[in-house]
């Protein structure tokens, strides 16, 4: 009986944590979903405005043959960005700064957190 009463705690202890794993993957799985706000052809990547929570991230996104049909405003996608502009942590006492691609200027505000982005996944596609 005793052994019964054990092994079933085991098993139910089991089954929690992995459930427990499983929503832990699903909320990081979300974090990288965003919803296109804005898209900008440039002569070799694209600049997109994505939205996730409160937040509008800028992402640099290398232009790949098969993108027109996918980048579309509206969709929510999945980017694994990383930051590229600054560098470092920035704090600007001026409301609106901009950053230079060729001849488009990218307006950086606290709402975009002062940053660019890029996303890492399709510089690995374009890699193979």
């Amino acid at each position: 009986m005793r052994f019964t009463i054990g092994f079933f705690v085991t098993i139910m202890v089991l089954v929690s944590c992995s459930g427990l794993q499983r929503s832990t993957q699903t909320e990081m799985e979300a974090e990288k979903l965003f919803k296109i706000r804005k898209v900008v052809k440039l002569h070799s990547l694209y600049v997109i405005y994505a939205a996730r929570h409160d937040s509008v991230f800028t992402i640099l996104y290398p232009k790949i043959n098969s993108d027109s049909n996918t980048l579309k405003i509206g969709r929510t996608l999945k980017f694994n960005i990383k930051r590229i502009y600054p560098r470092k942590n920035f704090i600007s006492y001026l409301e609106t700064h901009s950053y230079q691609v060729g001849n488009y200027s990218i307006s950086l505000n606290r709402r975009n957190h002062w940053s660019i982005y890029a996303d890492t996944t399709a510089q690995q596609q374009q890699k193979n």
